[in-house]
């Protein structure tokens, strides 16, 4: 799917975002290659969000 997404939309970012104690999806998204861009707080609780570099 990423793959499929970065081919068809390359100038575009994906995006994540995920709780901070969800490690296991954390992970997962790090193993496909997403960076951790930033940490904040939504719904009471530390949030992650994770994305691509836009190919160029």
């Amino acid at each position: 799917m990423l793959r499929w997404c970065t081919q068809v939309s390359p100038d575009h970012q994906l995006i994540a975002v995920t709780q901070a104690a969800n490690t296991r999806f954390r992970r997962l998204l790090e193993k496909l290659g997403l960076l951790a861009a930033d940490h904040f707080v939504e719904y009471g609780q530390e949030q992650v969000l994770y994305t691509t570099a836009p190919s160029r």
